[in-house]
Parts: C-alpha cells; structure tokens; sequence
C-alpha cells in the first residue's frame, strides 16, 4: 500500500473501503510514474552511448574485485532527483508511527525496489533506508538486498549503497566486500569508503582496513581529513596510530584529529597521552578544551599520576569557564591521594568562583570515597 506522502493526522479514523480503492488507484498512478522515468533514463542512456567516444576494452576487473565499470560513466542528470522524489513517500510511511499497515508496506515497497534491478527505484530503496535509520525493522533481510548495489554500474548507485550497509548492519563479514572497492574508478565511492571500511570492521583498524584509511589520511585535505578520521578502535595497527600522532602535531590538522579521532580513544596510548598534554598549551581554546576531555577518559593505570598531575595543574592555571569540569571528571574518576592537598587549595582560594571552589571539594570528596578513606 502506497501513500500521497501526507502525514496522518492524529485521530484520523482508519481508512475506509473507499480509501483503500484510492490507495490502489494511486498504487498504479505510480507504476505509470515508474515506467516513464524507466523510458527517459533508457533514452538518456542511448544519447549518452552515441555521443561518448569509443574506447578501447581495458584488462579484465580482478576473480576477488566485484565487476565494475573501468571508467565512472556519466551519471544520468535526473536519476537522483527521480529517485528521491520516489522515496519520499515510502520515508514518510515507514516513519509515521500510527499505522503499522502502511508502514510495513513502504517497508516492503523499498525491499521490491532494492531488488529490482531498475536504476531510479534501486537507488530510490537506498534513499529510502538512509532515511528510516529509526525504525524497527528486519535490517539483516534489508541488508543482504544492499549488497549487490556495492556491485552496480551507478557510481551513485554504489555510493549510496555504502551508507545502506552501515544503516542496514555492517559487519566484519563486509570488509572483504568493502576492500574489494578500494580502487573504485569514482571518487565519491573512494571518498565515503574509509567511513564504511571503520564501521564494518568494529574497531579492528588493521591489515587492509589500516591501508585503505592510510591512503585516505594521505590525500586528504585538512578540510576533508574529519570525514576519514575513525572516531573508534579496539585494534590499532602501529602506522596508523603514527600517522594520527603526526597529524595531531600539524596545526593545520590538530584541531579535528584531536576532536575526530584521539579525544575518544579508549585505551590511550603514552604517545597519544603526550600529544594531548601538549594541545593544552595550544592558543586556540578549542583545540586545548577538547584536549582537556580526552584526558579525563581512557587513561590506562600506568599514565595515572602523569595525567592526574597535568589535570591539577589545569586547574590551577584556568578559570572555571576554561573546560574546568572536563578536569575535574577525570580526577573524580582517577585521581589519587596525590591530587588531594592541591585540591583543598583550590577549594580555598578567595579569588576562585563559587562553582570552582564547590567542584574542588566534590572532587576531594569522591576521591576519598573511592579510597575507602
């Protein structure tokens, strides 16, 4: 069952016999809709072949790379346009919340598209699971329609379909799937395969997940490097983690390596530990704050005392609208003995606010807490 796109209003009674017979004559307005757009596309596509010049056949694509085209072909100029506007209403059906009917048959109206084999309603199904990211639904079957789209002669196509596979579930069983891609002959496939190849591989960043993400930070600008930094990681393999050091070092590329990638790192290393402590000192308040975050989180045992000693140090030098809060977290959640005395000072000092000397003394007070004193 297929809709005008209009949201229901609430309290509307269910639809009547009469509705349902608007629904299908609707129903089949839209397959009109669908072949004509089929028609335009298949004649665009014949203009297109008679103007380009002929090439000559490149070598055969790779037994372990999924069949792609050897050049990025043109686009057809209205495929997005038409496959948006397709999507629309089986969004909008699949997101209201008052009528399970209609949603799942946009639910099932985007399965029939993914497998249709039809350029404008395949990419119109992708569309449509980019938008309906908060809706209970099989993503496993939607997943397995998803993967042959990684395969499509559409660049847009194959584009669209890396953000369907991390909506839909990606895994490691996609990495092999995802490598395959890594010399993709369109730049927006190659640009979006970093964030696909991080995801699937559930913070495993090593072997040919570090290569491609190696190759990506390497010719990224500083404005694109945030859409290729990873943001997680369980396993890190030792030339990425130089090549994130590296970064963080550049001015031109601390502020977002150390927001992006090194702040939420888990289990910090010593040499992403000092690059922080050294951001601290960085003119731009920004890049110092969320230095100042990544301290207070992920700190393993052994940096404690240095990293609870440069958090009290924070404190003393900042007012308390400088990330203050950030430093007191970290000592709340690790701070020793050590830190106590400089704490109390802190707590005392007249020229301190009101809200600074109160979260020195919480601070104190959770420390002690958490050493049983």
């Amino acid at each position: 069952m297929l809709s005008t796109g209009r949201p229901s209003v609430p309290g509307t009674p269910p639809p009547s016999a009469g509705r349902t017979a608007d629904l299908g004559k609707e129903h089949s307005e839209l397959r009109l809709e669908r072949d004509a757009l089929k028609r335009e596309l298949a004649a665009l596509r014949n203009a297109t072949v008679k103007e380009a010049p002929l090439k000559s056949p490149g070598p055969p694509p790779s037994a372990a790379a999924p069949a792609l085209a050897s050049a990025a072909p043109a686009e057809p100029p209205n495929l997005r346009a038409a496959a948006s506007a397709l999507s629309k209403p089986w969004v909008e059906d699949a997101v209201q919340i008052r009528d399970a009917a209609r949603r799942e048959a946009a639910l099932a109206a985007i399965r029939e598209a993914l497998g249709s084999g039809d350029p404008v309603r395949v990419l119109a199904g992708l569309f449509a699971v980019g938008g309906i990211s908060q809706v209970a639904y099989d993503r496993e079957a939607m997943h397995s329609l998803v993967l042959p789209c990684l395969r499509s002669e559409e660049a847009v196509i194959r584009r669209l379909a890396l953000g369907a596979l991390l909506s839909t579930g990606a895994g490691p069983a996609d990495v092999d799937r995802l490598l395959a891609m890594e010399d993709d002959p369109s730049p927006e496939v190659r640009s979006y395969l970093p964030t696909a190849l991080s995801s699937a591989a559930r913070g495993n960043l090593t072997g040919g997940v570090a290569r491609v993400l190696l190759k990506a930070l390497d010719g990224a600008s500083p404005r694109d490097l945030r859409n290729v930094l990873p943001q997680y990681w369980t396993d890190l393999a030792p030339e990425l983690e130089a090549k994130f050091l590296e970064l963080a070092r550049r001015p031109e590329t601390r502020a977002d390596t150390i927001y992006y990638c090194l702040r939420g790192a888990t289990a910090k290393t010593p040499q992403m530990v000092e690059v922080l402590i050294e951001a601290l000192d960085d003119p731009t308040g920004e890049t110092s704050l969320w230095a100042l975050w990544g301290l207070a989180r992920g700190i393993p045992e052994s940096l404690v005392p240095r990293v609870a000693a440069t958090l009290v140090q924070a404190l003393e030098a900042r007012s308390d609208t400088g990330g203050t809060e950030y430093a007191f977290f970290g000592l709340r959640t690790f701070g020793t003995a050590e830190e106590i005395p400089p704490l109390e000072r802190i707590a005392g000092n007249p020229l301190g606010s009101e809200r600074m000397r109160r979260s020195a003394l919480e601070t104190v007070e959770a420390i002690r807490r958490r050493l049983g004193r």
